[in-house]
């Protein structure tokens, strides 16, 4: 049971780091729940350690989700850029490992247009979108890289 528990919870921390560049997929709240699999087995982490992971779980995917929209909003970007955002972040999906971050960009870039922006003022809404979609993307790529770290150590440990 212990190894199958400890097998889990690498699966899971996988997981967390794919979900950190798929939008639909929960990365940093994936790995947490790999990281509390864990300490289901031989290799416990203290409550406090879980519940101050926790926190900054909490912290990252709040982030995650406001990082675009200020960059969007210091960049003055559309509610129509915004959207076609998104859109371009899905349509990334298709086309790995550039489009991830292409996608976004061109997305508020077209949507921008659509709202009727000029190509110079679109483009710089543009780049407040991936700007705080990238910064995002780093933070939740650093925490599930950390969680991935503390694995190691407590696996390696004993």
């Amino acid at each position: 049971m212990d190894l199958a528990l400890t097998v889990l919870s690498g699966l899971l921390l996988f997981l967390g780091v794919v979900g950190c560049v798929v939008p639909f997929l929960p990365g940093p709240v994936l790995s947490f729940l790999g990281i509390a699999t864990l300490s289901l087995t031989s290799h416990p982490l203290s409550w406090q350690t879980l519940l101050l992971l926790g926190g900054f779980t909490a912290l990252v995917t709040v982030f995650d989700y406001i990082a675009p929209v200020v960059g969007a909003k210091w960049f003055k970007c559309s509610r129509t850029g915004m959207r076609f955002s998104l859109i371009g972040t899905v349509v990334g999906l298709f086309f790995l490992p550039f489009g991830i971050l292409v996608g976004p960009l061109l997305g508020a870039i077209i949507g921008e247009m659509l709202s009727g922006k000029k190509f110079f003022r679109a483009c710089w809404s543009g780049v407040g979108v991936f700007t705080g979609y990238v910064g995002g993307l780093v933070f939740k790529i650093t925490f599930c890289v950390y969680l991935v770290g503390i694995y190691i150590y407590q696996i390696w440990q004993k």
